[in-house]
């Protein structure tokens, strides 16, 4: 927040759809506050940054983060995703990171049935976006529902044990 007030950067949301993604509301957060801290890192003074949630397809949501900074080139396209690569490397970057972030970004997003990937014009912007099932189209994986069961039979048994001392 201290960023974006110090260098005057907006931040817009378009949400577009209200239907939930089959996804860990944790882990996809997590990806939404990397693209979208990426986007005010490399963003210039002044500049919006627009967060869009959309139904790309009848059984997906798309995550879009579109920014208006440098881009990045087809070179640095290839390689975005890929683990400690950051596109500046030389010892007078700007900014700091470990390159990590758009790796971890793809696994969380991968685990969780969707694809994640850029487009970008080198001098308008870029946008990261990833994808993610509608959770109406999906149903519960057994070896979730299981853990789900057992997480609830634990909690009972945990109150019950409470209740008994």
């Amino acid at each position: 927040k201290t960023m974006l007030l110090e260098r005057g950067i907006s931040v817009s949301v378009q949400c577009q759809t209200n239907k939930p993604v089959f996804a860990d509301g944790d882990r996809t957060m997590q990806v939404l506050t990397n693209l979208v801290s990426n986007a005010i890192k490399f963003s210039p003074a002044g500049s919006q940054i627009l967060v869009r949630l959309e139904e790309l397809v009848p059984e997906k949501i798309r995550f879009s983060v579109i920014d208006q900074g440098p881009g990045i080139t087809e070179a640095q396209l290839e390689k975005i995703f890929h683990k400690f690569y950051q596109g500046d490397s030389t010892d007078t970057r700007q900014h700091s990171g470990t390159g990590l972030g758009l790796a971890i970004c793809q696994a969380l997003v991968l685990q969780n049935g969707g694809e994640i990937g850029v487009t970008s014009v080198v001098g308008k912007g870029s946008t990261f976006w990833f994808d993610l099932p509608i959770a109406a189209d999906r149903k519960v994986p057994d070896t979730v529902a299981s853990a789900l069961e057992l997480k609830r039979l634990r909690s009972t048994e945990s109150s019950s044990q409470s209740q008994i001392r």
